[in-house]
C-alpha cells in the first residue's frame, strides 16, 4: 500500500473514532507523524489585526541585523510564537487534507 493510501486509511479510521466520541489519533496509530499531533486546542477568542507585508531590498548586513533583532524579540513574545505555530500547523493540515482528496 502506498503511503498516501495508508494516510487516507488512517484519516478514515480517525473520523470513525471521532464519530464514536473517541480521540482522533491514538497511540496505536502507526503514522510517523503521530508523535507530532497536537493535543486538543480550544480557541477562546479571535481578534482581527491590521498587518502590512513588505517586499524589501537590503544588503546582507542589514538583513543580519534585522534577523538578529527579530529573533531576540520573537523569543520573548509567547503569544506571537503560539500564533505562528498555530497558523503553521493549520496550513500544513490543510495542505495534507487537499493532497488526500
Amino acid at each position: 500500500m502506498k503511503r498516501s493510501e495508508q494516510k487516507k486509511e488512517e484519516i478514515k479510521r480517525a473520523i470513525k473514532r471521532v464519530q464514536m466520541g473517541k480521540k482522533a489519533w491514538t497511540a496505536t496509530d502507526k503514522s510517523k507523524d503521530s508523535k507530532k499531533n497536537l493535543p486538543v486546542i480550544q480557541i477562546l477568542a479571535e481578534r482581527k489585526i491590521a498587518m502590512v507585508e513588505l517586499d524589501v531590498d537590503m544588503d546582507s548586513e542589514a538583513k543580519k541585523v534585522l534577523i538578529t533583532i527579530g529573533k531576540e524579540n520573537i523569543l520573548k513574545d509567547e503569544k506571537a510564537i503560539i500564533s505562528y505555530g498555530f497558523a503553521h500547523a493549520l496550513k500544513n493540515g490543510l495542505k495534507l487534507a487537499k493532497k488526500l482528496k
